[in-house]
């Protein structure tokens, strides 16, 4: 599987607020580096 370079991956943040409204400018990402986590996702069975 190929990947991005240094490993990168895309960040999701949810921001509670209006359509409109002004949100937080994020750090450049060279400018943050976090160690690598690993995260396996499992299916739950409802009832």
């Amino acid at each position: 599987m190929p990947r991005a370079p240094q490993d990168r991956v895309p960040v999701i943040i949810r921001w509670d607020g209006v359509y409109d409204a002004e949100v937080p400018e994020l750090p450049e990402p060279e400018r943050i580096t976090w160690a690598v986590h690993r995260w396996r996702l499992e299916s739950v069975d409802g009832e």
